[in-house]
């Protein structure tokens, strides 16, 4: 099922989606990596320039973090989707769903260097190097995680990031490490996670 207007998944398949991974993880030992992020100052941006503008924005993310998903190698189930209003998520399930940190760091850089442009009823632009941030939280289930079982604990953990992630770096992507401590990821570390 698909949330209009950004072509991604609604909660209700994402939900399915960590139930499933939450079982492969059980039965199998697949990492889990969930990347949960929302779009900076969008309701100022809304006010601003309208709210067609504000759903051609949910537009652009959403065919960003499609993009995104599509990064994981065959072997790692990923789905991108929305939870209402501006916050998105990522989630894998698979061997390569450790790579979620770099996945995301990638897709906020992407972002932040689309240049969204403003045109009138003719197609001229009115507005032009408008540029969308977003701001994420990462964290991924794996051995590495032992004191974290369920899905609803990385869901958590990914909040938290998130959470740090608006606060103290906006418009880039935290990860919550295994010992709890917050990894901001920036151009010198993000790429060699």
């Amino acid at each position: 099922c698909l949330e209009p207007p950004t072509g991604v998944a609604s909660s209700r398949s994402l939900d399915r989606f960590m139930k499933n991974a939450s079982g492969r993880w059980q039965a199998d030992g697949h990492p889990i990596a969930i990347a949960l992020f929302d779009i900076d100052h969008f309701k100022d941006f809304n006010d601003t320039f309208g709210h067609l503008i504000g759903d051609q924005v949910l537009k652009v993310v959403g065919a960003h973090i499609k993009r995104a998903r599509d990064e994981f190698d065959a072997n790692t189930e990923a789905m991108a989707g929305r939870f209402g209003g501006d916050e998105f998520a990522l989630m894998a399930s698979g061997p390569d769903a450790h790579q979620m940190p770099r996945v995301i760091n990638h897709f906020c850089k992407v972002i932040k260097n689309f240049n969204l442009l403003i045109r009138d009823t003719e197609g001229n632009v009115e507005k032009n190097n408008l540029h969308i941030t977003v701001s994420a939280g990462v964290a991924v289930l794996d051995s590495n995680t032992p004191h974290v079982q369920t899905i609803e604990q990385l869901f958590e953990r990914s909040d938290k990031a998130l959470y740090h992630a608006k606060h103290n770096a906006r418009s880039r992507a935290v990860v919550i490490k295994p010992n709890d401590k917050f990894l901001i990821l920036d151009d010198e570390n993000g790429d060699s996670l």
